[in-house]
């Protein structure tokens, strides 16, 4: 009887801690596939004419809102404002550059998933990790392993291979946007790791806001028009959807099973967009991808893995 006095409490623990994953890991696998339906609203839009400035534009601004009504209703209907004081004064600079990153992010990936395929634009997007690690490594934040070089190098084989079909055809572009958004996202992420609010929802909704003035400037320089149909309900119900299902119920959710799985289980988080959106565009849109396009994205998928297991 005193032995299981005594291991009581850590069979309660235990048992406590795997419902904690439980929990975190149907977090991970909702917010996967709430990421890839993104792509699936972005293509939709496009069959109306609408561009890819004006899908970022709406994007955000009903997200930023669904965020910042989040944050009222977690805190009980009291919001406390010292959050946005510090991310608007003390976090201006670096609140800043997130913003201009995650506008031209979101323009960027918005245009490969029109120009290119599904499975191409969501996996090449997803190389954000691999990105990642070498700007940590020029910047002097990080080491670099033979793990890490033997990842990237193989990363950049399987876009190489994804690309390849595009070359001879009209994706390439495409493809190259995607990367471009990678990029942007992965400097989006650097920029954020300098942020001393721990609040991270009240910051993404400031950042939101934020890239919203951005894109606006970013169409005026471009002689980009942002606009959506008024006498088509549709694309604004599409519009709502994105906002609301990626932007914010899945970074919601994304943030919230980063405290129960470890790092290298929620840089695979990303990978469950792309077979998630895959999956949607074959049923939906008849988008069977080319096979160098699924060969290259298994090579990526290896290579963000053996990066972010460590």
């Amino acid at each position: 009887m005193d032995i299981l006095f005594y291991l009581s409490p850590l069979v309660v623990n235990i048992f406590v801690m795997d419902v904690y994953r439980r929990r975190s890991l149907t977090e991970a696998l909702v917010a996967g596939m709430a990421f890839g339906s993104a792509s699936i609203f972005i293509r939709y839009l496009s069959f109306y004419g609408i561009n890819s400035f004006s899908i970022a534009f709406f994007r955000l601004i009903i997200g930023s809102f669904v965020l910042m009504l989040f944050i009222y209703f977690l805190a009980g209907g009291r919001v406390d404002v010292k959050v946005f004081d510090r991310s608007l004064y003390g976090e201006f600079k670096v609140i800043l550059v997130m913003a201009i990153a995650l506008s031209l992010h979101f323009i960027f990936y918005i245009q490969s998933v029109i120009d290119t395929y599904i499975l191409n634009a969501t996996l090449i997007v997803n190389t954000t990790p691999i990105i990642t690690l070498i700007f940590t490594v020029l910047l002097g934040l990080s080491s670099v392993s033979i793990r890490d070089v033997f990842g990237v190098a193989l990363g950049f084989i399987g876009a190489f291979i994804m690309v390849a079909n595009g070359l001879g055809g009209g994706t390439f572009i495409g493809d190259l946007e995607a990367f471009a958004a990678a990029v942007l996202y992965s400097i989006y992420i650097i920029s954020g790791k300098f942020i001393g609010v721990k609040d991270i929802i009240s910051v993404m909704s400031v950042v939101y806001l934020f890239s919203v003035p951005i894109i606006f400037l970013f169409s005026l320089v471009l002689k980009e028009v942002i606009w959506v149909p008024l006498n088509e309900p549709t694309p604004f119900l599409f519009l709502l959807a994105l906002g609301v299902i990626p932007t914010a119920i899945g970074h919601t959710l994304f943030i919230s099973s980063l405290k129960g799985l470890a790092p290298h289980e929620t840089s695979l988080l990303g990978l469950l967009e792309p077979v998630s959106a895959s999956i949607y565009s074959v049923f939906l849109f008849g988008e069977l991808p080319p096979s160098t396009s699924i060969v290259g994205g298994v090579i990526i998928a290896i290579s963000i893995y053996i990066i972010s297991k460590k």
